[in-house]
């Protein structure tokens, strides 16, 4: 069926199934709203995922790139490993809230500090993650982003990574994980968190 915004389920709802003094309400009109009501608070996502990858990093943010789609439900999510890019598509429905969780270990050699952040259309969002200065080879250390994006906009992103000291670093066990959140309205002013 369709996935809807909260206020558009509640129109519906009171549109199709009104009070049934008269009979009124028809087996398809409630069939329907079920339908959309499921599809407007199922989890739709896409994930990558990097089990174990060398990286060359200096100052300059690079987007990491991963070795495979852990998860894309497209038209909504698409996932491109290769470029390391997760796609969001708005569809049916006016506005989405996406929460994104990025997880992974890194090491390596140089004792640089490593930055990882989410760009959103080639322009970085401000989430990020410092490690501040990397152990060493065999030394893994955590990095860990969870964010919120409220645009309500057709949207691509990725997570690109530089370090305070160019060398090769080794990332391990990486997750980057967009969700969609069913939003309440989508004709709230700008800037408001629709969520």
């Amino acid at each position: 069926m369709t996935r809807r915004t909260i206020e558009d389920l509640i129109a519906q709802a009171n549109t199709s199934l009104p009070d049934n003094n008269q009979g009124a309400i028809k087996p398809a009109d409630v069939r329907g709203m079920i339908l959309d009501f499921l599809d407007t608070v199922t989890p739709m996502y896409g994930g990558l995922h990097i089990l174990s990858s060398s990286v060359a990093l200096d100052t300059t943010p690079i987007p990491l790139v991963f070795q495979d789609s852990m998860a894309s439900f497209p038209p909504e999510w698409s996932t491109d490993p290769a470029l390391g890019q997760l796609s969001r598509q708005l569809g049916s429905v006016q506005a989405m809230t996406s929460r994104f969780t990025i997880n992974g270990d890194v090491d390596g050699a140089a004792a640089g500090d490593l930055l990882s952040e989410i760009y959103r259309n080639g322009v970085p969002t401000g989430w990020r993650s410092l490690v501040a200065t990397v152990r060493g080879i065999g030394k893994p250390v955590t990095f860990v982003i969870d964010a919120i994006d409220y645009v309500t906009a057709d949207a691509m992103y990725e997570l690109r990574v530089s370090t305070s000291v160019p060398g090769v670093y080794n990332f391990s066990n990486v997750q980057f994980i967009g969700v969609n959140i069913p939003v309440r309205s989508s004709a709230a002013p700008p800037g408001t968190k629709l969520a």
